[in-house]
């Protein structure tokens, strides 16, 4: 697969960090795939979540507390999970937290304030020379992880444009927390 212009320094966690933020849209299952396996060979610890899985916030909550990111949590809320993730020791280059077919998540704002965290996270990590970036995946191309807080999350560099998603610009449907 060829890679685009904005990767070809090498590293795609520098490459996806310089937009700004650590919340990556993906719309292509292939696309994602294929950065997982990227980072998973240069040291990432990975963490994946299934949309198809979870149908509540509690359902949402156990998955994380049952993850290495919520393995601190002594209870299931979201000031837990927060305060978890600061507690949280990552080995290698860093985190890699995937949420796949989110589409049954955003009935609610939990995945939204569970994307803030981890955005902030992501900040707070870099200060301790680790990387964290969270990756998220919708089947529907129209679905659009807009803003976390001040941040604007940005799509992966081969779906940036609406050309390459095959989608009409009028039909996007933007999903914001602030």
């Amino acid at each position: 697969m060829e890679l685009p212009v904005t990767y070809t320094q090498g590293d795609r966690a520098y490459s996806l960090l310089r937009g700004g933020t650590s919340i990556i849209n993906y719309s292509n299952c292939e696309y994602l795939e294929d950065d997982i396996v990227w980072f998973k060979s240069e040291g990432y610890q990975i963490v994946e979540f299934d949309g198809h899985s979870i149908s509540t916030e509690s359902d949402l909550l156990k998955q994380l507390q049952d993850s290495q990111c919520g393995d601190g949590m002594h209870s299931l809320n979201l000031d837990s999970f927060n305060d978890s993730l600061i507690n949280m020791e990552l080995s290698g280059k860093g985190l890699i937290v995937v949420f796949r077919h989110i589409e049954p998540l955003l009935k609610n704002t939990e995945l939204l304030i569970v994307l803030n965290i981890l955005d902030r996270y992501s900040r707070f990590s870099l200060l301790n020379g680790t990387r964290v970036l969270t990756l998220v995946q919708a089947d529907d191309q129209h679905v659009n992880i807009a803003r976390i807080g001040v941040r604007r999350a940005i799509w992966n560099p081969r779906e940036q444009s609406y050309a390459n998603r095959k989608v009409d610009p009028k039909k996007i449907r933007n999903y914001n927390i602030d």
